[in-house]
This record gives C-alpha cells, sequence and structure tokens, in this order.
C-alpha cells in the first residue's frame, strides 16, 4: 500500500515500488534504490507540532532503513524538513535498473520524467540481466533519460516495458513483433498495435481485427487496447521501446533492438512450441534466426493499409497460432 500523510491527510491505495519523488536537495549519496524528496511548499502550512512529528518520523524511518542496508549503501543526506512518500512493494516486479531512472548528476533534470514505477516482471529480468549491465544498454539508459527530461516521449516511462510486465517469460505463447510505439499522444501504451481504452484505432489496428473477424468470425472489439491479449500469453513486443513525440523512428539505432534481439532469441532458444507473428519485412528480417523446426514462423504483409491488400488480410494467422497452440498442449488465445 501507498501510505500518504500530506497536511494531515492520510491515503492508501495499491502501488509498486520503492517510490518518491525526486528533488534538487536530494544528495547525490542518497541510497540509490530510495529517493527522498520534498520541497518548501509541501512543509509550509503546517503547524510546528505537525512538522515536528513528521521530522521525528522522516529521522526515524532513515535509522531503520540504515540498519538494514550494506555499509555502502546506507542513506545519507536526509532533509528532515521535507516530507517523504514511501511506497511500499506490493507484487515481486523487480525494478529496473537504477542507471534508467535517475542520473545522480542530473536530478534536477530527471525530477521532470517519472521513471519511479517502472516494472519488468522478475522472469524477463533473470534471462536479461547480461542486456541490462551492457555497456550498449547503459548508453542507451542515459540516451532515454535525456530525451524524456528534455522533450515529450512515449509510451509514458512506466509503461516502457509494459510487454515484459504484462507477460511472464515462461507464459508466453505467442509473439508478435512491431516496430515503434505510436508516436502521437494518449496512443503508445507498451503493446506493439495497441491503444489505450476510449483512444481511436489506427489504421494498422482496424484491419487486424478485420483479419480477425474474416479469419475466426469474432466482432471487433470497442476497445483498441491489447492488455487482455497479454495477460493470455502474447507478447506484444516493438523493436524499439520508446519515441519521440511526433517523430517516427526517432530512437531507433540506439541500442532498443540490441535488447529485443535478446529477448527474442531467449524465447526462440530455452522455449519450444511458440508462435511467431511477423508481419512486414522488418519483423520478418528480426525473425529470422527463428528456429521452425522448434516453434511455428508466421508471415505475411504488414497491415498497414499500405500493405494489407498485398497478403496481410486472409492470411488466417489467429486461426493457425490457434490450431498450433491446441496440439502443443495449450490454450488458445482469445483473440
Amino acid at each position: 500500500m501507498c501510505l500518504r500523510n500530506i497536511g494531515g491527510h492520510r491515503e492508501e491505495r495499491p502501488t509498486f515500488l520503492w517510490q518518491t519523488f525526486p528533488s534538487k536537495k536530494v544528495s547525490s549519496d542518497i541510497c540509490p534504490s530510495i529517493r527522498f524528496v520534498g520541497n518548501e511548499k509541501d512543509i509550509s502550512g503546517r503547524n510546528d507540532e505537525r512538522a515536528s512529528a513528521w521530522h521525528k518520523f522522516v529521522n526515524g524511518l532513515s535509522l531503520l532503513l540504515n540498519s538494514a542496508l550494506p555499509t555502502d549503501k546506507k542513506i545519507k543526506g536526509i532533509w528532515a524538513n521535507h516530507p517523504l512518500f514511501l511506497t511500499l512493494q506490493r507484487t515481486p516486479i523487480f525494478p529496473l535498473p537504477l542507471t534508467l531512472f535517475m542520473d545522480k548528476r542530473q536530478e534536477g533534470k530527471a525530477k521532470k520524467c517519472n521513471f519511479s514505477m517502472i516494472r519488468i516482471h522478475p522472469s524477463w529480468h533473470q534471462r536479461l540481466k547480461s542486456e541490462f549491465e551492457a555497456p550498449y544498454f547503459q548508453e542507451l539508459s542515459a540516451f532515454v533519460r535525456t530525451e524524456y527530461a528534455s522533450t515529450r516521449c512515449f509510451p509514458p516511462a512506466s509503461k516502457v516495458f509494459a510487454a515484459f510486465d504484462h507477460c511472464p517469460f515462461d507464459e508466453v505463447k505467442v509473439v508478435i513483433l512491431g516496430q515503434d510505439p505510436y508516436h502521437e499522444p494518449g496512443q503508445a501504451e507498451g503493446l506493439c498495435f495497441s491503444v489505450p481504452d476510449g483512444v481511436a484505432k489506427p489504421p494498422s489496428l482496424l484491419n487486424i481485427f478485420k483479419e480477425i473477424e474474416s479469419d475466426l468470425g469474432t466482432p471487433s472489439p470497442e476497445s483498441g487496447s491489447l492488455l487482455r491479449w497479454a495477460d493470455q500469453g502474447v507478447l506484444l513486443l516493438n523493436a524499439t521501446l520508446t519515441v519521440r513525440a511526433h517523430r517516427a523512428g526517432s530512437h531507433q539505432g540506439r541500442g532498443w533492438e540490441l535488447f529485443t534481439d535478446a529477448a527474442v532469441r531467449r524465447l526462440a532458444e530455452e522455449r519450444e512450441g511458440l508462435v511467431f507473428i511477423l508481419w512486414g519485412s522488418y519483423a520478418q528480417k528480426k525473425g529470422a534466426f527463428i528456429d521452425t523446426s522448434r516453434h511455428l514462423v508466421l508471415k505475411s504483409a504488414h497491415p498497414s493499409p499500405l500493405s494489407a491488400y498485398r497478403g496481410f488480410f486472409g492470411n488466417h494467422h489467429f486461426s493457425r497460432a490457434n490450431a498450433y497452440l491446441c496440439q502443443n498442449g495449450k490454450s488458445p488465445i482469445v483473440w
């Protein structure tokens, strides 16, 4: 539960990580997995008795945390006159490499983007740990931080790894590869081809639903969100996980492709009986190494209006995927 005490008001709500929000006054020596914040406005208006009690709470908590931390991770520079927002971890979701959250040398800039609730399932962190530690990923992290701090980017920072969070490694049944997140406001939600509830369906997604209706007889849903697919084991993975607003492909060639290649390779090599759906030449090139003797690889034209009539419509990928899953003892996807 998230416990927030602001001006005497107590609010409880579920959330996910140890979390606070950055401040210019946070010490650069602060424990890297916990962030303390506040500003003068947060403390103003409180009477002396309440402020004193708050100071004691913050100091007491810092002592408690320090007692449980190794020497090299002690919390330093606690600003007792600033409120602490503490979020207890609700589920065992692994917080991404801290270099992606916050550059201690750029804390003032980092406060413009909230990476404090980025999540990735532990099963994926285990498989991709070597990627997180690789030099290219450190460079990628610095680039992403700078982009999110200086300009508008998509998807929201908390949803950058949504595909991995909603679809644990051992539960993946189908992989659909995309290219870039949507680059217009309100569209991207971290899953390829998917848009949040209430957002107009982009042309490619409309064509996907048309093919599903033709293939399976399932009417097009009102919502364009594909979270329901992800929660059934469909990994909806873009090759590039972030993009600058209004600039398609603006984050290509920065390292995301290496990272997502590694994810696809782990699945192809460590799992069997998966369905890989590759629409368009870009996805087909990315999945060229997949062993077709171990997995079903479905290829066709991209669902974009520019190519849908050149092989996407009528590909029957959804019924073929379900038939293969059933043959391999897996439950079909409710498309």
